[in-house]
């Protein structure tokens, strides 16, 4: 429930109160793993640590929002940290991790760390068998598409997205356009 409420108060630019129920929400996601792991038929231990570093990472992006960005990063990086500690570099929700301290790092104007990131993301999607025409692989490249922009490196943005529209060219007219 606290994070349905933190989802609305985001949607609704409600940032404080959405922070607020979103640390909330980690708060006692952690307080009952111990519990849930006690149970007749426990969950992975890691899943519900992966529950918690979601709402860790939507604490840092609301922090963002309001311009509070080093407390971003320093959540960012907190869920990130914890998501290798957890599941390892090589796994299909790393790259989610990596692109949300990426995106801090790019309002905070550092375009080469946010690169580097990023690139290691696609690395990630790459090594773990992720599609070439997956929605997180063609985001991850956009988010660099856009980093490179950003960075004034046009032939580079431009071989980047020239992969997006291979890797989008079997989706579904009304999905290219979204």
């Amino acid at each position: 429930i606290e994070l349905g409420n933190a989802m609305l108060f985001e949607t609704r630019g409600q940032l404080r109160e959405a922070e607020a129920s979103f640390k909330l929400g980690e708060l006692r996601k952690r307080a009952a793993i111990k519990g849930l792991m006690n149970s007749e038929y426990p969950p992975s231990e890691s899943s519900l640590v992966l529950g918690v570093d979601f709402t860790v990472v939507s604490q840092a992006r609301v922090k963002a929002r309001q311009g509070r960005l080093q407390e971003a990063e320093v959540d960012a990086r907190r869920a990130l940290l914890s998501q290798l500690k957890n599941q390892g570099k090589y796994n299909p929700n790393t790259p989610r991790f990596i692109a949300g301290l990426a995106d801090i790092l790019v309002e905070q104007g550092r375009y080469p760390e946010a690169e580097q990131l990023t690139r290691v993301s696609l690395e990630i999607i790459r090594t773990v068998g992720i599609a070439e025409d997956s929605l997180i692989n063609v985001q991850t490249l956009s988010q660099l598409g856009g980093i490179l922009n950003l960075q004034r490196k046009g032939r580079d943005a431009i071989a980047v997205f020239a992969q997006i529209d291979r890797a989008i060219a079997s989706w579904e007219p009304a999905r290219r356009q979204s």
